[in-house]
């Protein structure tokens, strides 16, 4: 019987409240630590990668210097090196080719990946109680969104305005193929003109 039910002589029941303090609410063990490890990555993603953080610059990007987004990158590059070399036996150098898909970015992706899990183990060992990140979770997810929302309007008015894959320049069209790298290739394809393909 519910409250709406109850006639004038009758009273509604409500049962009351019970409360243990055995099991905060929130996540469990494995979902906690996986929060953990999602939010230190994603912090740590954002900040080696500025490119995410200055699409909200806005205006003010256009006067920044044009290396403003790789700067840490720069102070990170003898970690990455180091690692590449310890770690991988490759030569984790960061050229300045444009493209995301070279050695160093792997390696350096794979270091915040080994921070982020011993960052999210010393977190878990301190703080075992906590177990109820819900407003650290909304923050994270709005964090995320708007992480990839600008990197998605960013990208996508790069190829609206035809600043990223442009139609190459004919010095470039007389390069020989085996000097191209392979993103080089892609994006010289995409940007010649139709009357050519």
């Amino acid at each position: 019987m519910t409250a709406i039910d109850t006639g004038p002589h009758e009273t509604a029941s409500i049962p009351a409240a019970t409360t243990t303090n055995d099991a905060p609410p929130g996540l469990g063990t494995a979902r906690t630590i996986a929060f953990r490890l999602l939010f230190v990555y994603s912090i740590l993603f954002c900040l080696a990668l500025s490119q995410i953080t200055i699409v909200y610059a806005g205006v003010v990007a256009s006067v920044l210097p044009e290396r403003m987004a790789l700067w840490q990158l720069g102070l990170l590059s003898p970690v990455v090196e180091w690692a590449g070399r310890t770690f991988f036996g490759v030569d984790a150098v960061l050229r300045n080719t444009g493209s995301g898909d070279q050695t160093a970015f792997w390696v350096l992706w794979f270091l915040i990946a080994a921070v982020a899990v011993t960052a999210a183990a010393v977190w878990s060992a301190v703080d075992r109680r906590c177990r109820d990140h819900r407003r650290l979770w909304a923050w994270t997810v709005l964090g995320l969104r708007l992480a990839l929302g600008g990197q998605m309007l960013a990208y996508g008015f790069a190829k609206l305005i035809p600043v990223q894959m442009a139609q190459p320049p004919l010095a470039t069209l007389l390069e020989p193929y085996g000097e191209f790298s392979p993103a080089s290739v892609l994006w010289m394809q995409v940007g010649s003109p139709r009357s050519t393909r």
